[in-house]
């Protein structure tokens, strides 16, 4: 549901119960600007998030499971879309992990890996 921020004020207690079923998006200038879910909607996506860590802090043991990883066979077909990636020039930002090569601040490197 889309409803203008003036109809969302004017109608604030029906809005939010009809947000607790589905997601209202309010408006300002015709332009997409707020959405309201409920706490469970928002948990779940919130749950959703992907979890983020420094290379420095992987332990040797979960090196060497990422180092022994293999991608399923029904995924292999995204390899092709990087075979032409290159970095940006000049918008490295400190250590990267990648499982073809992965490398860390103290120039370290997994077990099997080769260096970029």
């Amino acid at each position: 549901m889309r409803v203008t921020t003036a109809e969302f004020i004017k109608n604030y207690g029906s809005m939010a119960d009809k947000a607790l079923l589905e997601p209202v998006t309010i408006t300002k200038n015709g332009r997409d600007r707020l959405v309201v879910v409920s706490v469970e909607e928002y948990g779940r996506l919130a749950r959703r998030d992907r979890r983020v860590i420094r290379p420095e802090a992987l332990t040797e043991a979960e090196i060497a499971l990422i180092a022994q990883a293999e991608v399923p066979a029904e995924h292999a077909h995204l390899d092709a879309e990087l075979a032409d990636w290159r970095p940006s020039p000049g918008r490295r930002r400190g250590p990267v992990l990648s499982f073809g090569f992965p490398t860390f601040g103290s120039g370290r490197l997994t077990p099997g890996a080769k260096k970029a």
